[in-house]
C-alpha cells in the first residue's frame, strides 16, 4: 500500500474510533450507564458499556443495513453472565437523521421479563 493509501486509511479508522465513541457515549447518557474505556479491551471492563442491568457492546454503520455475527452475541452473552447482566447489542445507522436511528438488540428471554415486570 502506498504512503498516501496508509494516511487516508489511518485517517478512517480515527473518524470511526470518534463516531464509535460518540455513539457509546450517548447511548450511556440515554440509559443511565458508563462507558468502558478502551472500549471493553480491559480485563476487568468488557463490553463497550453496562447499565446496572445490562451489559452493551455497540455497533454503527453508515450503510443501510447491519449484520449481526453470532460471535458478537456469544461474547457480549458471556462477558453480561461473568457480571450477572443481561447481554444487549446496540446498533446506530449513522448516515440516518431518523431520531430513531438507534436500536437495541436483546434476547427474547430477557424482553419477555421486562415485559412481564412492566404489567405488574
Amino acid at each position: 500500500m502506498s504512503y498516501l493509501g496508509r494516511i487516508a486509511e489511518r485517517k478512517a479508522k480515527g473518524n470511526s474510533r470518534k463516531i464509535s465513541d460518540r455513539q457509546e457515549k450517548q447511548v450511556a447518557k440515554r440509559l443511565g450507564g458508563r462507558v468502558h474505556i478502551a472500549s471493553g479491551a480491559l480485563p476487568m471492563k468488557k463490553s463497550d458499556l453496562s447499565t446496572s442491568d445490562f451489559q452493551i457492546e455497540c455497533k454503527t454503520t453508515a450503510a443501510g443495513s447491519h449484520s449481526v455475527k453470532v460471535d458478537i452475541l456469544a461474547k457480549v452473552t458471556l462477558e453480561a453472565s461473568q457480571r450477572n447482566r443481561r447481554p444487549a447489542l446496540s446498533i446506530r445507522f449513522e448516515g440516518e437523521k431518523d431520531p430513531n436511528r438507534d436500536w437495541i438488540l436483546v434476547r427474547l428471554c430477557d424482553f419477555e421479563e421486562l415485559i412481564a415486570k412492566e404489567q405488574v
